[in-house]
Protein backbone atom coordinates (compact mmCIF):
# COMPACT_ATOMS: atom_id res chain seq x y z
CA UNK A 1 0.00 0.00 0.00
CA UNK A 2 1.24 3.62 -0.77
CA UNK A 3 -0.38 6.64 0.44
CA UNK A 4 0.19 10.14 -0.68
CA UNK A 5 0.05 13.44 1.36
CA UNK A 6 -2.73 14.81 2.38
CA UNK A 7 -5.18 12.15 2.74
CA UNK A 8 -7.47 12.66 5.14
CA UNK A 9 -9.36 9.12 4.82
CA UNK A 10 -5.70 7.58 5.47
CA UNK A 11 -4.95 9.58 8.36
CA UNK A 12 -6.12 6.74 10.49
CA UNK A 13 -3.76 4.22 8.89
CA UNK A 14 -0.95 5.66 8.80
CA UNK A 15 -0.13 7.49 12.48
CA UNK A 16 3.13 6.32 14.58
CA UNK A 17 2.73 8.14 18.19
CA UNK A 18 0.33 10.55 16.95
CA UNK A 19 2.32 11.85 13.56
CA UNK A 20 0.71 11.55 10.47
CA UNK A 21 3.15 9.71 8.54
CA UNK A 22 0.92 11.39 5.07
CA UNK A 23 2.87 14.36 5.87
CA UNK A 24 6.37 13.23 4.71
CA UNK A 25 4.63 12.65 0.78
CA UNK A 26 5.20 15.42 -1.34
CA UNK A 27 7.90 17.03 -4.07
CA UNK A 28 11.43 17.44 -3.09
CA UNK A 29 14.82 18.39 -4.39
CA UNK A 30 18.65 17.80 -3.73
CA UNK A 31 21.41 19.74 -5.34
CA UNK A 32 23.42 17.78 -3.40
CA UNK A 33 22.88 14.33 -3.54
CA UNK A 34 23.19 13.03 -6.21
CA UNK A 35 26.59 14.82 -7.11
CA UNK A 36 27.46 17.33 -10.32
CA UNK A 37 24.06 16.62 -11.57
CA UNK A 38 22.36 19.92 -10.62
CA UNK A 39 19.07 19.92 -9.09
CA UNK A 40 16.94 17.22 -9.15
CA UNK A 41 13.59 16.69 -7.89
CA UNK A 42 11.74 13.33 -6.43
CA UNK A 43 8.21 12.58 -5.25
CA UNK A 44 8.34 11.17 -1.60
CA UNK A 45 5.36 9.02 -0.67
CA UNK A 46 5.25 6.68 2.57
CA UNK A 47 4.42 3.29 2.37
CA UNK A 48 3.95 -0.01 4.42
CA UNK A 49 6.52 -2.58 3.60
CA UNK A 50 5.70 -6.19 3.72
CA UNK A 51 6.76 -6.56 7.38
CA UNK A 52 3.91 -3.63 8.63
CA UNK A 53 6.45 -0.91 9.14
CA UNK A 54 6.06 2.21 7.50
CA UNK A 55 8.55 3.64 4.86
CA UNK A 56 9.84 6.22 2.71
CA UNK A 57 10.02 5.86 -0.78
CA UNK A 58 11.50 8.53 -3.51
CA UNK A 59 10.27 8.24 -6.60
CA UNK A 60 12.77 10.62 -9.16
CA UNK A 61 10.51 13.11 -11.15
CA UNK A 62 13.60 14.55 -13.05
CA UNK A 63 16.37 11.84 -13.83
CA UNK A 64 19.60 11.22 -15.15
CA UNK A 65 20.67 8.45 -16.94
CA UNK A 66 21.87 6.59 -14.02
CA UNK A 67 17.77 6.65 -13.19
CA UNK A 68 15.58 7.78 -15.29
CA UNK A 69 12.50 9.62 -14.12
CA UNK A 70 9.76 7.85 -12.96
CA UNK A 71 12.09 4.96 -11.31
CA UNK A 72 12.54 4.64 -7.36
CA UNK A 73 15.93 6.26 -6.52
CA UNK A 74 15.93 5.24 -2.49
CA UNK A 75 13.96 3.94 0.34
CA UNK A 76 14.23 3.99 3.96
CA UNK A 77 14.63 0.73 5.27
CA UNK A 78 14.30 0.60 8.87
CA UNK A 79 10.95 3.32 9.27
CA UNK A 80 10.47 6.58 9.12
CA UNK A 81 13.08 9.11 10.82
CA UNK A 82 11.30 11.20 13.79
CA UNK A 83 12.19 14.87 13.14
CA UNK A 84 15.29 15.45 15.38
CA UNK A 85 15.56 11.68 16.36
CA UNK A 86 18.04 9.14 15.39
CA UNK A 87 19.16 8.48 11.50
CA UNK A 88 17.60 5.36 9.84
CA UNK A 89 19.46 3.04 7.06
CA UNK A 90 18.23 4.21 3.50
CA UNK A 91 19.19 1.89 0.18
CA UNK A 92 19.33 3.96 -2.87
CA UNK A 93 18.75 2.36 -6.40
CA UNK A 94 20.76 3.28 -9.52
CA UNK A 95 23.09 1.36 -12.14
CA UNK A 96 26.25 1.77 -13.74
CA UNK A 97 25.62 1.47 -17.20
CA UNK A 98 23.19 3.88 -18.19
CA UNK A 99 22.48 1.64 -21.63
CA UNK A 100 21.43 -1.39 -19.72
CA UNK A 101 17.65 -0.93 -18.77
CA UNK A 102 17.70 -4.18 -16.14
CA UNK A 103 20.59 -2.98 -14.84
CA UNK A 104 19.66 -1.67 -11.37
CA UNK A 105 20.80 -2.32 -7.99
CA UNK A 106 20.63 -1.39 -4.77
CA UNK A 107 23.30 0.73 -2.72
CA UNK A 108 23.10 -0.19 1.33
CA UNK A 109 25.05 1.65 3.66
CA UNK A 110 23.46 4.81 4.12
CA UNK A 111 21.83 7.02 6.82
CA UNK A 112 19.13 9.49 6.73
CA UNK A 113 17.56 12.23 9.45
CA UNK A 114 15.31 14.87 9.61
CA UNK A 115 15.80 17.72 10.78
CA UNK A 116 12.08 19.06 10.14
CA UNK A 117 9.43 18.28 8.39
CA UNK A 118 10.52 20.33 5.25
CA UNK A 119 14.59 18.94 5.35
CA UNK A 120 15.56 15.02 5.01
CA UNK A 121 19.51 14.97 5.79
CA UNK A 122 21.24 12.01 3.76
CA UNK A 123 24.93 11.60 3.95
CA UNK A 124 25.88 13.02 0.93
CA UNK A 125 23.63 16.23 1.06
CA UNK A 126 19.64 17.01 2.13
CA UNK A 127 16.56 16.97 0.45
CA UNK A 128 14.35 20.12 0.64
CA UNK A 129 10.20 20.36 0.74
CA UNK A 130 9.36 22.06 -2.44
CA UNK A 131 6.47 23.22 -1.06
CA UNK A 132 7.38 23.53 3.09
CA UNK A 133 4.42 22.77 5.28
CA UNK A 134 3.89 24.94 8.76
CA UNK A 135 5.99 23.00 11.43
Amino acid sequence: RIYFGNGKALEANTKRGGEDLTRWAGLWWSDQVYGDHGKEYVFVSAFLDEEGQYQLMARKVTGDKNVPGGCVTWQTTKGVPRIGGDEVPVKFQSRRDPNDPNGFSWTEGRTASASSINKLDFTAGAFHRQFPLSE
